[in-house]
């Protein structure tokens, strides 16, 4: 079961995993309801996240039209199931509630095109969208998925499938942290037992943590940034913080968090246009664009790529790729291994001509190179796994940063090895050793390692390993 589970999550995009969870939430609230294990109606759950949807899905069309910009599909249904998970599910003949509910489901969508900022939005669309509802038509959110016990197994299992998929348990550990340390900072001490269990069961904490704190378009992707957007929106988030008779909600928090990452982190999204496309090995090739405006990374940093795809796939259309081109080169270059069953995504990109456009923000990654220049260095990679060290390599040829390196790299046969004219032009320009290990030996070539790579391998061809990153 484990083993399922694991596969499960690594095969799905996070943007397809969050829906998954989101829907399988609303499920499951909508059984609770029908067995009268939860207040809510169930008739009136399944109206309002209907309508939502209705209302996001149009939104996000006729902006997407307007602004001309492709469309993430799983975005706009993500943004609806969060918004019917947060406020009041209503009847068809509660006029005032149809009304939240829309205007929350516009606003929210039309964040991601009107309050953005570089093609990228700046506040998480959801809390945006619920949080003008409630100051122009004073219907506020009520977070009713969080305000019952018999949720809480839902709301914890697949938070911890998200968090284990994005790598982000440092940042919701760090805001539950926080914001629990803040609500017993407010409280009296008699009451902290009560305090701690209204926290982690009866209040939002945990679903806002799993589902809205972690939303990576505005929340930053450096950690120590991401530790300190944490606990900023654990502090505020709490119940009892206040300016004056000013009380801030969970989604108020979230967006003075939103405005901090956006002061601190890259801006933007990149407008990349195909220039040219190379082979770099059997079914790899590197699709090469010029972007609309200079994209300044460290070498091993990856982007998220959106493509427009008409039908996407359980993958979606999005993708994190890392930057194969050096930080030095003019162009941005991506290095892709295609298969005989590839992705919708995958066959978007093999199917893109010269001039056509990709959109790529999310720069991130801490895959980079120490900042001690005379550390010595050991790269180990396997096929289209040496985008990043091609990235870094690149940057020794084209600086003055001779670092000592030595790097191992894995294929099937031959054919496979991606760039290796310009691992050869290291080796002669300041000295770089490499060594291909090939684990089909029907065809080999002098000085190839046949089989895998391991720790014989490692202790013969870099003996020094131990004084090595």
């Amino acid at each position: 079961m484990t083993k399922f589970i694991t596969n499960f999550i690594d095969r799905t995009t996070m943007y397809r995993l969050v829906l998954y969870y989101l829907a399988g939430l609303l499920a499951a609230a909508f059984v609770l309801g029908f067995f009268k294990i939860m207040p809510q109606d169930p008739t009136k759950i399944a109206f309002s996240t209907v309508l939502i949807l209705i209302s996001c899905a149009a939104s996000n069309w006729v902006f997407a039209k307007i602004f001309r910009t492709p469309p993430n599909y799983e975005s706009p249904y993500i943004t609806a199931l969060i918004i019917a998970l947060i406020m009041s599910p209503v009847a068809a003949s509660d006029l005032a509630g149809v009304g939240a509910l829309i205007s929350a489901s516009v606003w929210a969508i039309a964040s991601k095109f009107i309050f953005a900022i570089g093609r990228k939005h700046v506040f998480n669309p959801a809390a945006l969208g619920v949080a003008l509802t409630a100051v122009l038509l004073n219907q506020p959110a009520t977070w009713w998925v969080a305000g019952n016990v018999a949720m809480l197994p839902f709301v914890v299992l697949g938070g911890l499938l998200i968090g284990r998929k994005l790598q982000r348990f440092d940042l919701i550990g760090a805001f539950l942290l926080v914001n629990l340390a803040t609500v017993l900072a407010t409280a009296t001490p008699d009451s902290y037992l009560n305090t701690i269990s209204e926290t982690l069961i009866n209040s939002p904490a945990l679903f806002f943590a799993f589902v809205m704190l972690t939303e990576p378009l505005t929340a930053p992707q450096a950690r120590w940034p991401r530790l300190a957007y944490a606990a900023l929106v654990g502090i505020l988030a709490a119940p009892n913080v206040h300016f004056g008779d000013f009380y801030l909600t969970p989604e108020l928090a979230l967006l003075a968090g939103n405005l901090f990452n956006f002061l601190i982190s890259p801006k933007g999204k990149f407008a990349l246009t195909l220039v040219r496309i190379e082979q770099a090995g059997a079914g790899a090739y590197d699709f090469i664009f010029k972007s609309d405006r200079k994209l300044s990374f460290q070498p091993g940093q990856y982007l998220e790529w959106t493509l427009g795809v008409k039908h996407p796939d359980n993958r979606g259309n999005r993708r994190h790729f890392t930057i194969a081109s050096a930080p030095t080169e003019p162009l941005v270059r991506l290095g892709v291994k295609f298969y005989e069953e590839s992705s919708s995504f995958k066959r978007a990109l093999a199917a893109m001509k010269p001039g056509d456009q990709i959109q790529a923000s999310q720069l991130g990654g801490s895959f980079v190179l120490p900042k001690d220049p005379e550390m010595k260095l050991a790269f180990i990679a396997g096929g289209i796994g040496i985008t990043p060290f091609r990235s870094m390599v690149g940057s020794f040829l084209d600086s003055k940063d001779r670092r000592d390196a030595v790097l191992l790299y894995s294929n099937r046969i031959i054919e496979d090895i991606a760039y290796y004219d310009f691992f050869e032009r290291a080796r002669t320009q300041f000295g770089m050793k490499t060594v291909y290990a090939l684990t089909d030996d029907t065809f080999t070539f002098p000085g190839a390692h046949t089989g895998a790579i391991d720790a014989k391998l490692i202790i013969r061809e870099i003996p020094d390993y131990q004084e090595r990153t």
